[in-house]
């Protein structure tokens, strides 16, 4: 039996730790890989220029399943930045997969049909 004191106990604390310090650097990776992007006019991703979908993609979309968001809403549920959201979601719209609906105080952004009944059927 390990205890909370063996040393493989510690080394599993500290790669935990390791891990989710990772995984908060790779948010900020991410976060300035779509700065870029939305300054130079890019598709939010390689894969979204080329039709395929990204981690954050998938995110939206499962969030979008459970109801209609705003996007302050939507940015805080998928943990990016309302920037990286917006840049996400126009290659979405352009893509046929959500809809952006209402003026900017009271904008909500949702699945379009297609994709509503596609996250029906999961």
């Amino acid at each position: 039996m390990t205890t909370l004191n063996s040393p493989i106990a510690r080394a599993i604390a500290e790669l935990e730790t390791e891990a989710a310090n990772l995984q908060a650097r790779l948010v900020s990776v991410q976060e300035a890989i779509g700065v870029l992007r939305k300054l130079f006019h890019l598709p939010a991703t390689p894969m979204a220029a080329a039709g395929g979908a990204s981690d954050i993609d998938d995110r939206i979309l499962a969030a979008l399943a459970e109801q209609p968001q705003s996007p302050a809403t939507l940015a805080a549920n998928v943990g990016v930045d309302r920037h990286i959201l917006r840049t996400h979601i126009v290659d979405l719209e352009r893509a046929g997969k959500v809809v952006s609906s209402g003026a900017t105080h009271d904008r909500r952004i949702a699945l379009a049909a297609p994709a509503a009944k596609e996250a029906l059927r999961r």
